[in-house]
């Protein structure tokens, strides 16, 4: 009897420790509180990636060039940029290469979907055309020329002030290398005020007189608040820094005024009307932004260089319509016009109709 009372107690724990157990797996609670420990996957290891070898800039031999002419001012120093290029190809990447070469490089090597594409040159043989020696460097305004000297030749390496930029032309194209074209040229260059007005007489506030088949329109430039781009407009318009014609199957660089003949050709959305070159971007030059908060897009008659993107005005400016402030801080301000009836005017028939006479820049009213 005692035994079968012990075989009826092993069978009766038995049975409850099993449920004990099946009770505990259904509830996570009593899995925890009798100690269980739950299995988990250890996390997979992370691969830690090799950082890339650090690439020496490729040193540019310059020891002994003779530098003829001056730089733009707050241009880019072209031996570093030369630097930049011998750096990049000694690696053999191009992928960024198209950034420094000139749209006419570019089109010379055909587009791809409409756009620029970087030109099928090996890094091998443009890394050869591209060292040697430093012999000479001159400057003229927008242009530059580096003579290279080798073991076996002599190179030479052409380029140009774009959006602020030194771009390499590697079109062999003659007509675009002849760099005394324009003797004197300040193509590219930032202009002071002094030198922009140099010969005007009179006194009083300096005035740009735009004189339009619709009306005369004067506008005060702001030369104290933004003098680059002031100095710029009225070395545009008198003729005394030389832009790029690309008219004539020979592109030239001239001097002339830039404005006279020119239209309004276009109103955009209300709020403002655009005139001077529509080849703008293609005239070769180019000038940095200049915002302050002195001037602001608060009114009618804000006179405003155009620009296709941060630092790249050219040789269009616009006229506001209205207050608009959303242009604040993406457009240099260097203008304050009158005559809102003629503007109007203008905003009101259609643009292209219009012509600009001439800009005559003067003192006073």
């Amino acid at each position: 009897m005692p035994r079968v009372i012990s075989i009826c107690l092993l069978f009766s724990c038995l049975a409850l420790s099993g449920c004990a157990k099946i009770v505990a797996w259904m509830d996570e609670g009593a899995v925890a509180k009798s100690g269980a420990v739950k299995k988990t996957k250890k996390p997979a290891k992370k691969s830690v990636r090799k950082p890339k070898p650090v690439v020496k800039p490729v040193a540019v031999d310059a020891k002994g060039a003779v530098i003829k002419g001056k730089p733009p001012r707050n241009s880019e120093n072209l031996l570093d940029v030369l630097s930049a290029l011998r750096t990049e190809l000694s690696v053999g990447e191009i992928r960024y290469l198209s950034a420094r070469l000139t749209q006419r490089t570019l089109a010379a090597y055909g587009s791809h979907r409409g756009r620029p594409s970087v030109p099928p040159i090996a890094p091998s043989a443009l890394r050869r055309r591209l060292a040697g020696r430093v012999l000479t460097i001159r400057y003229d305004g927008g242009r530059a020329v580096i003579q290279l000297q080798t073991r076996d030749e002599k190179r030479w390496l052409w380029f140009f002030l774009e959006d602020g930029f030194w771009r390499l032309d590697l079109a062999d194209d003659r007509s675009w290398k002849a760099l005394s074209q324009t003797p004197g040229s300040q193509s590219g260059a930032v202009l002071t005020v002094k030198q922009a007005t140099a010969g005007i007489r009179g006194t009083g506030p300096l005035v740009a007189v735009f004189k339009t088949s619709a009306g005369a329109i004067r506008c005060r430039l702001k030369t104290a608040d933004a003098p680059r781009t002031a100095a710029h407009f009225i070395g545009l318009a008198r003729g005394l820094i030389a832009t790029k014609d690309a008219s004539t199957p020979q592109p030239t660089w001239q001097r002339r005024a830039v404005y006279d003949g020119t239209r309004f050709h276009r109103v955009i959305g209300g709020v403002s009307i655009v005139g001077g070159r529509t080849d703008g971007e293609g005239a070769g030059v180019s000038i940095s932004d200049e915002f302050t908060a002195a001037l602001r897009h608060d009114r009618p008659g804000v006179l405003g260089l155009a620009n296709r993107g941060a630092n790249t005005g050219a040789t269009q400016f616009y006229i506001t319509l209205k207050p608009a402030p959303q242009l604040d801080d993406r457009y240099s301000i260097f203008g304050l016009c009158k005559d809102q009836d003629v503007i109007a005017a203008i905003a009101d028939k259609r643009p292209a109709t219009v012509v600009i006479k001439s800009v005559v820049v003067q003192r006073g009213f």
